[in-house]
């Protein structure tokens, strides 16, 4: 409520929107001089709760006591009429005007504001059905809460995510360096295999030349170990020819001999046989 008030003073409105509930807290009063209150509204008629201590300490529970400017103010134990609501109305636009509250999403100054009329609501139900305003109290207790837990969880999430977020900052930027010096490493390796394959290139290029040259050198070697070994056959079978040329002369001679001396024998034998007669 010191927060608001503070807001609107600064919206510079002379009837303040923190005040926007008339007769919660409307004027500085004493606990002894709260049960001989009433309030007039714009008809002149004045409603007075019969009020017992009770119910002082009810709606003193409902909206706890409050200093603002030095001086103590206390729930009001006045039930409210009509005209009374259609203030609260337009107290309730003023304020929300003046403090430029958001429709949506969640606004504090709106929870706020709103927090403010369920009070006033469960005040004015207490005076009229006290049961009905411990219900609705309990209620209120209950949303609040639940609103706790889940901020609690809200805190605890955001908490969570903030020691998530960053770690994962850190491991992000481990992950930037790794992927940085796989990448350098991918590129030297590329690099590389350029190299590699250039010189595989040249190396074909020098096998393939060297390979031409050798088939080269070997076919001239084989053409010309092919005319020596021509060469070489004509001269061994030129060999044979005379050598079968010599051994038919020879033969030749060796029967020209026979044959003389064949006929030699021939002449000697009838000079023999004659000698013998």
């Amino acid at each position: 409520m010191a927060n608001l008030l503070k807001l609107t003073s600064s919206a510079k409105q002379q009837n303040s929107p923190a005040n926007f509930a008339p007769g919660s807290f409307r004027d500085p009063v004493r606990p002894e001089d709260s049960e001989s209150l009433g309030h007039l509204g714009k008809k002149g008629r004045r409603y007075v709760a019969p009020v017992d201590s009770t119910l002082i300490e009810m709606t003193r529970a409902i909206v706890p006591n409050r200093i603002v400017g030095g001086a103590e103010m206390t729930a009001s134990t006045e039930i409210k009429g009509r005209a009374d609501v259609e203030d609260l109305e337009e107290s309730l636009a003023e304020a929300l005007d003046a403090l430029q509250v958001r429709p949506k999403p969640v606004c504090s100054l709106r929870e706020v504001i709103y927090s403010e009329l369920f009070d006033e609501l469960i005040r004015q139900v207490t005076l009229e059905r006290p049961e009905r305003g411990l219900l609705l109290l309990r209620v209120r207790d209950e949303i609040r809460l639940g609103i706790q837990n889940h901020l609690e969880v809200f805190r605890s999430m955001s908490n969570y995510g903030s020691q998530k977020l960053a770690q994962a900052e850190i491991n992000y930027k481990e992950l930037e360096d790794t992927i940085k010096a796989k990448q350098e490493r991918k590129e030297a390796l590329i690099t590389r295999v350029n190299e590699l394959e250039r010189k595989l290139v040249r190396i074909e290029d020098e096998n393939s030349n060297t390979r031409i040259e050798n088939m080269r050198i070997h076919d001239k070697q084989k053409s010309k170990l092919s005319l020596q070994a021509d060469t070489l056959q004509r001269f061994i079978q030129s060999l044979d020819t005379k050598e079968k040329d010599n051994q038919i002369k020879r033969r030749k001679k060796k029967t020209k001999k026979r044959r003389k001396r064949e006929a030699a024998k021939k002449q000697i034998t009838p000079s023999s046989s004659l000698t013998d007669c």
